[in-house]
């Protein structure tokens, strides 16, 4: 095959096409009736877990001027994460670029998430690999964090790439990295992203008027491979989630939610071989 030599990804073998133009942003305000077709959910829900068309509990359109149907997605989380072998209050999309920003911004709250309630974004190959960031309510203090986990092969692992984080050591398991959000409440304006990289995918988040912080960053490969013994399905998703981490969700707890949801592609320039450093 290609008369012995290596294949590149950089060129094309035989009659294969050219490679395809870069993929146009994605933006998801979820003013529609139904979710967006490429959306879907782990397993077969036992409740319906989500809510479209307002964003909070008075029904106010806290969206985009000039819209005239009220937007967002409101989750209503269960007692199941990401790592469970169930179904979280959770939605998904298929990877489409290696390439590209995955962004979602928070519907604000109206009051104040413990540290086992959590909402966030992930980076998701199965229950044993997936990277999140979110809030929660901060472990050891009080207010609430921006948080991060990196799963790999079931461990929660602690990277030591950080910026003024501090180690959440209450949990065991999971040990996560936290950011005060120096806030009781989720305001307007916060986004959560993950950028990824042929090479690597990079957590952070940014507040409306402020710089982007970038918080924690893994290995592409850790999203590519389950553990030994078990199987997943082809490529990795990007997710919305809301858990009460192993607790029903409190009844005077927040409503959680997105408002909007962007994928921003980039050229890929796939490298032709992985170079790990």
């Amino acid at each position: 095959m290609n008369d012995g030599k290596p294949i590149l990804l950089s060129e094309n073998v035989g009659n294969t096409p050219e490679a395809k133009p870069r993929a146009t942003s994605f933006t998801d305000t979820f003013r529609g009736k139904a979710l967006e077709p490429t959306w879907y959910q782990l397993r077969i829900p036992y409740t319906n877990n989500y809510r479209l068309g307002n964003t909070g509990k008075d029904k106010k359109d806290l969206g985009i001027a000039g819209h005239q149907k009220p937007g967002g997605v409101t989750l209503y989380p269960n007692v199941f994460t990401l790592s469970d072998r169930d179904t979280p209050a959770a939605l998904f999309r298929k990877q489409k670029s290696l390439n590209m920003t995955f962004s979602a911004t928070l519907l604000p709250t109206d009051g104040s998430l413990g540290y086992r309630q959590s909402v966030g974004i992930s980076a998701y190959l199965s229950e044993f690999q997936h990277q999140d960031v979110g809030i929660r309510g901060c472990v050891n203090q009080t207010g609430m964090c921006f948080y991060s986990n990196l799963i790999r092969n079931g461990t929660t692992t602690v990277s030591t790439h950080s910026i003024n984080t501090k180690l959440d050591t209450n949990l065991s398991p999971p040990k996560t990295k936290q950011i005060p959000l120096n806030s009781t409440t989720i305001p307007s304006g916060v986004t959560l992203q993950i950028r990824a990289e042929p090479l690597k995918y990079t957590l952070g988040y940014q507040i409306a008027g402020q710089k982007e912080v970038w918080v924690d960053e893994i290995e592409s490969k850790w999203l590519a491979f389950g553990p030994a013994g078990t199987f997943v399905f082809e490529g990795a998703n990007w997710a919305l989630f809301g858990s009460g981490n192993g607790n029903p969700w409190p009844f005077n707890a927040p409503e959680v939610g997105f408002l909007e949801v962007k994928e921003t592609y980039f050229e890929e320039n796939i490298p032709d071989y992985d170079r790990w450093d």
